[in-house]
C-alpha cells in the first residue's frame, strides 16, 4: 500500500514538472514577445506588435521577411505610417491638403492585376436593388444582394485605407516643401549632382505622342470590322478630318467616346498591356494614319467642374493620326534637379519628424529571423 502511494506521488511529481516546464516556456515566449524593439514618444513598439502587424497585413502587401534587415525595414514603415497618417488627416481638416476619393479609389483599382481589377470595378459600378431582387448582371457574378453590399464596403474600405495613406505621404511632401522654401531645409549642390550621376541612366524624357482616334467600343460584337471599314475609307481618298468631324457630330458620340484627342507617355506603369500599341507608335510621324489596332482601356485626365478628374476610356478598336511624337530623350540635370529634390526633401522631413516625436528604434532587439522564416513570423 505504501509503493502504490510512492508511486502515485513520483507520477504526480512528474506531471507537475512538465507543466511547470511548459509554463516556464509560455513564459519566455510571453517575454519575448514583449521586448521592445522602438519607441514614439511615451509609447513603445515590442516585438509582439510587430509580429501581430505583419500577420494582420493583407496578403498582397505582406512582406517577405527574411532576416533581421527585413524586419528593420517593416518596423520603420509602420513608425512612419504611424506620424504620417494622423498628420495627414490634421491637415486636411485644416484645409492645407486634399486628396479626393476618386483618386485613391483608382489607384485601389490600378494596384490589382487586371482580371480582379476588372471585377471590382464591376462590382463597384453595380447598384445594389432596392427590392432585394438579383439583376441579369448580377446573375452572371451569383452574386446575391447581400454579397454585392460586402464588396462594395470592401472596396470603399479599402480605398479609404489607401486615402489615409495617400493624405499622410501629402502631408509630409506639404511641410517638406513649405521648409525648403523657408530655409530650414536644404540640399547642397554636390548632393544633387551626385544623384544625377548615380541615376543618369534612369534619367529620361519618355517617348510620347499625341494622336486623334476614331474609336469603336470592343464591346460591340462588329467593333473591328468598323474599324477596318473605316481604314478603307481612308485608303480611298477620303480626309481624315472630314471622317473625324463626321464621327464627332453623330449623336451621342461624346457620350460614347468615338472620337478622341490624347498624349500617351511610354512610362513603365502598363508596358506589357500596350505593348503592342506601341510597336505601332514608335517611331511615327506627324499626319501620318495608323490602325486599325486594339487600344486597351486606359485613364485620361479631364476637366470637369472646374478641376481636372480621371476619365477611364474603356478598350477599342481605333483608327488614328498622329499629330505630334517625340522620341526617347536622355533628361538634362536642370530638368531633372526637382526630381532629385524631391525624395531627398521628403526624407528630411521625415527625419525631423520623427526626431520631434521622440522617436527611438531598438535595432539590436530585434530578433534574428533566419533564412528559413519566409514571409511568416513562425517560431519567434
Amino acid at each position: 500500500m505504501k509503493t502504490r502511494k510512492l508511486g502515485w506521488i513520483s507520477i504526480n511529481l512528474t506531471v507537475l514538472a512538465v507543466i511547470l516546464a511548459g509554463g516556464m516556456a509560455c513564459g519566455r515566449l510571453v517575454d519575448k514577445d514583449r521586448i521592445r524593439v522602438a519607441k514614439i514618444g511615451d509609447k513603445y513598439i515590442t516585438r509582439g506588435d510587430l509580429f501581430r502587424l505583419l500577420r494582420e497585413m493583407p496578403d498582397d502587401e505582406r512582406p517577405a521577411i527574411r532576416n533581421r534587415g527585413d524586419l528593420l525595414r517593416l518596423l520603420n514603415q509602420h513608425i512612419d505610417e504611424r506620424i504620417k497618417i494622423p498628420l495627414g488627416r490634421q491637415m486636411e481638416q485644416e484645409g492645407k491638403i486634399s486628396v479626393p476619393f476618386e483618386v485613391a479609389l483608382e489607384s485601389f483599382f490600378a494596384s490589382k492585376q487586371p482580371d480582379e481589377e476588372a471585377f471590382l470595378r464591376n462590382m463597384w459600378a453595380m447598384e445594389v436593388p432596392k427590392d432585394g431582387q438579383m439583376t441579369p448582371l448580377m446573375k452572371i457574378y451569383d452574386m446575391t444582394p447581400e454579397r454585392l453590399q460586402f464588396q462594395k464596403d470592401f472596396i470603399r474600405d479599402e480605398a479609404e485605407r489607401l486615402r489615409a495613406k495617400m493624405l499622410g505621404d501629402a502631408a509630409v511632401e506639404f511641410l517638406a516643401a513649405e521648409a525648403y522654401r523657408a530655409g530650414q531645409l536644404t540640399v547642397d549642390e554636390d548632393t544633387l549632382r551626385q544623384e544625377y550621376r548615380i541615376q543618369q541612366t534612369s534619367l529620361k524624357i519618355p517617348e510620347k505622342v499625341r494622336f486623334q482616334a476614331i474609336r469603336f467600343d470592343a464591346a460591340q460584337p462588329d467593333a473591328s470590322e468598323q474599324a477596318m471599314a473605316l481604314r478603307q475609307r481612308l485608303d480611298s481618298g477620303e480626309s481624315f478630318d472630314q471622317l473625324f468631324e463626321t464621327y464627332r457630330q453623330q449623336p451621342e458620340a461624346e457620350a460614347k467616346l468615338q472620337v478622341l484627342e490624347v498624349e500617351f507617355v511610354h512610362g513603365p506603369d502598363g508596358e506589357e498591356r500596350f505593348r503592342g500599341v506601341w510597336e505601332h507608335l514608335s517611331g511615327s510621324e506627324p499626319g501620318q494614319v495608323i490602325g486599325p489596332i486594339f487600344l486597351p482601356d486606359f485613364a485620361r485626365l479631364v476637366q470637369q467642374n472646374g478641376r481636372r478628374q480621371r476619365q477611364i476610356i474603356p478598350a477599342g478598336y481605333v483608327v488614328l493620326r498622329v499629330l505630334e511624337y517625340q522620341p526617347e530623350q536622355d533628361m538634362p540635370f536642370e530638368m531633372a534637379r526637382p526630381i532629385l529634390l524631391r525624395p531627398i526633401l521628403i526624407a528630411k522631413m521625415m527625419d525631423k519628424l520623427r526626431q520631434e516625436r521622440g522617436v527611438e528604434v531598438y535595432d539590436d532587439a530585434l530578433p534574428d529571423v533566419g533564412q528559413a522564416m519566409g514571409s511568416q513570423p513562425v517560431g519567434l
